[in-house]
């Protein structure tokens, strides 16, 4: 089976997004493949199974995915790349990020399954010295 557009992994990685909003952990866990890995701040690796077992500690109340741009790698895997900006809790102590964020999903047996997922903090622009 050929694979969808690549446009329309842009829409699934939202939709992760609004599962995790809408605390629908088995819509984010359907869309994982088995050897998926994240990498987290501050440099955590996190298999699948630790990934969707810390899930629950999560309460968002924003993600906003600015500057989505969808990269194919190859007729079956495209990256995805944006910014992402979140806010709400985890275990209760506030969230607040902005984060560059990358994908790798591939088509495999006619789904797209999400592989791989990475996040480094922006940090905060440096203040002009004097600057108030």
């Amino acid at each position: 089976m050929v694979a969808p557009p690549f446009e329309a992994v842009a829409g699934l990685e939202r939709g992760i997004w609004d599962a995790a909003r809408a605390r629908r952990f088995d819509l984010i866990e359907g869309h994982l493949a088995e050897e998926y890995v994240g990498v987290y701040d501050p440099g955590v690796r996190k298999a699948r199974a630790e990934m969707l077992a810390g899930l629950p500690a999560l309460d968002l109340q924003r993600a906003d995915l600015e500057d989505l741009r969808v990269t194919p790698v190859a007729p079956t895997v495209v990256l995805l790349t944006y910014t992402l900006h979140i806010e709400g809790t985890v275990d209760g102590a506030p969230l607040h990020a902005t984060c560059l964020s990358s994908a790798l999903w591939c088509w495999r047996e006619g789904v797209w399954r999400n592989v791989y997922y990475q996040e480094t903090p922006v940090a905060a622009a440096p203040r002009a010295p004097g600057a108030t």
